[in-house]
């Protein structure tokens, strides 16, 4: 199989960068007690903590509403799915992932 369309590539790429960008703020700025009297400092770091986590629920969102027009496209969406949990509360993505992985070596054949 090969990899997903340069679109998509590209989407998972930004989603990885705004979830390193998250993670690095919270270790530097957010891990570990508050220094007194920087109570409006904390409050910053906060608000700019939540700007970067909805840039990142952004960028999970795109790459799954990204409209697959190939096998492999949907392969990679459900796989990303699935590493991130972003099947609710019944995830059926394990079950639509089989059957994905199950057409394409069909098809292959």
């Amino acid at each position: 199989m090969t990899g997903p369309s340069p679109a998509l590539a590209k989407l998972f790429t930004e989603q990885s960068q705004c979830d390193a960008a998250v993670d690095q703020h919270q270790r530097e700025f957010l891990s570990g007690p508050a220094e007194a009297g920087q109570d409006e400092v904390r409050r910053a770091h906060m608000r700019e903590n939540d700007r970067l986590n909805d840039v990142w629920v952004d960028a999970m969102d795109a790459i799954a509403t990204f409209p697959a027009a190939t096998a492999v496209d949907l392969h990679a969406k459900l796989v990303f799915m699935i590493e991130n949990k972003m099947g609710g509360s019944v995830d059926w993505l394990p079950t639509l992932l089989a059957d994905v992985e199950r057409l394409a070596a069909e098809q292959a054949a």
